[in-house]
């Protein structure tokens, strides 16, 4: 009969063939004393998910570095997530499903030499969960790419998987004013209109992941009510995050939310 220890082990290592990853570069090539955009390149099986930086319930995907001395990399520039929702229909946390591809900045030293290769390697650690279940994964992701002194080529297939990639953009013509009575975060949005299947993805824990949320359109202006999570302990000074909607012409967008709390 098979051991209860032997049987998790044997669960653990089925589900870490539910996402995998490999490293990817926008680029054909490195140049000297400039930078390229990499990219972890999570591919989920159907019915599992990662998480986002901010993840509700779960853990947020990391890259640990190992780049040769003089190179560096920058922060996980994070897509814009979607919510993840249990059986019940109810938000479970904040991710990615599909495939997604989570970009980073390898700044590249003005001492690396034309006509070398370099070889960028990382360890990518997730938390991978599905209705049922939630495994750890990981995996070491690695890509080896000339060094040139011209300007490097695109490459084509990853630039277009970056570019269909939807990423937090900045609102142009909306003013936010931000208000709280303790309990509820008030978002009063000049600008925003009307929007199709609105959501807020707070950068913090401040706002309940897992509450629902309140939008009320009025002419050409938004009131969005957040409810505060009654645990959260931090900083309450501001609220950042993301709302999401799909627009016109059905592209899923993110606004970057950035506002005082008064």
């Amino acid at each position: 009969m098979m051991s209860l220890a032997v049987a998790g082990l044997l669960a653990g290592a089925a589900a870490q063939a539910q996402v995998s990853a490999s490293l990817v570069a926008a680029d054909t090539s490195v140049q000297p004393g400039k930078s390229v955009t990499v990219a972890v390149r999570l591919q989920h099986e159907s019915g599992w998910h990662t998480y986002w930086h901010n993840p509700g319930i779960g853990s947020a995907t990391s890259v640990d570095w190992e780049l040769p001395a003089g190179w560096s990399a920058g922060e996980i520039q994070w897509p814009v997530p979607i919510a993840i929702h249990g059986e019940a229909g109810d938000i479970t946390g904040h991710g990615y499903e599909g495939v997604a591809y989570l970009p980073v900045t390898i700044t590249v030293p003005k001492t690396a030499k034309a006509g070398d290769k370099v070889t960028l390697k990382g360890k990518a650690d997730w938390l991978m969960c599905s209705l049922e279940t939630c495994v750890p994964g990981g995996a070491d992701v690695q890509l080896t790419l000339p060094v040139a002194a011209e300007a490097p080529k695109p490459n084509a297939e990853v630039r277009a998987a970056l570019d269909s990639t939807p990423m937090p953009r900045m609102a142009k013509d909306w003013k936010v004013k931000a208000s709280t009575d303790g309990k509820v975060i008030t978002l009063k949005i000049a600008g925003a209109g009307s929007l199709k299947s609105p959501h807020f993805f707070p950068g913090t824990e401040i706002v309940s992941y897992d509450a629902e949320q309140g939008f009320a359109a009025a002419g050409n202006d938004m009131t969005v009510t957040l409810p505060i999570d009654k645990y959260y302990d931090g900083e309450k000074a501001a609220i950042t995050g993301l709302l999401t909607y799909t627009d016109a012409s059905g592209q899923y967008v993110g606004v970057t939310i950035e506002a005082p709390l008064s």
